[in-house]
């Protein structure tokens, strides 16, 4: 083997390297969005949950919910 295929070799050994840590990386970054996405979906559920434990789901009204939280927020700024 001369020196141009060995450097050819070492280059293929590096191009695959390069492929299984790009694969590993877009796996990584689907686990992280995956995760990421159920703790949202976790957090609009918890609270759902709230306004079934504060006793007002059957009368849920968003608009009026929306507006007492944006009151909320607003003086929770001052």
């Amino acid at each position: 083997m001369n020196r141009l295929e060995r450097k050819e070799r070492e280059l293929r050994i590096i191009q695959q390297k390069l492929q299984l840590e790009e694969r590993k990386r877009k796996i990584f970054k689907e686990s992280l969005s995956s995760t990421k996405r159920r703790q949202h979906q976790k957090k609009i559920f918890q609270a759902g949950l709230l306004f079934e434990e504060a006793g007002i789901l059957e009368s849920y009204n968003r608009e009026e919910i929306l507006k007492l939280f944006k009151e909320m927020a607003r003086i929770h700024k001052e």
